[in-house]
């Protein structure tokens, strides 16, 4: 059993310069590449998140002026709306005057127009019934002939 102890401890004083150099070679490797890289590692994936928020903040700020410039759209649209509305209804309003004033118009015509065709009807009745006396006379006279 001596023996195996022996052998034992001589293969753990073999194994402990390996063991150093191992030991080393980690706190070596952890403190000159891995924490610097773990730390390049860290700032840029904060600066990375950091720039996603600006970028969805800046996402929201936009869409935030696309409602704005949507509603002051909707608004001038609905103003527009109204004016031309307006100024239809302003045109129909001129147009039925007009028309009431050219119907007042052709009203005071044909009256106009009435009268003188029944004073043309009574003139001609009087002179139908002047001419027919004449011409009673004449056949009367030329009977009597």
């Amino acid at each position: 059993m001596d023996k195996i102890f022996n052998q034992l401890i001589d293969l753990v004083l073999g194994a402990v310069p390996t063991m150093v150099i191992l030991v080393f070679l980690y706190v070596f490797l952890r403190l000159v590449f891995f924490g610097p890289l773990q730390k390049l590692l860290k700032e840029r994936h904060d600066a990375t998140e950091g720039r996603q928020k600006e970028a969805q903040k800046s996402i929201a700020a936009a869409e935030a002026k696309a409602a704005e410039y949507t509603a002051a759209f909707e608004q001038a649209r609905a103003a527009t709306l109204r004016a031309r509305e307006a100024a239809r209804e302003a045109a129909m309003q001129a147009r039925a005057a007009l028309v009431a004033k050219s119907r007042a118009a052709a009203g005071e015509r044909i009256q106009a127009a009435r009268a003188g065709i029944e004073s043309d009807v009574t003139t001609a009745r009087e002179q139908l019934g002047r001419d027919s006396q004449q011409l009673a006379e004449s056949i009367t006279e030329a009977i009597l002939r």
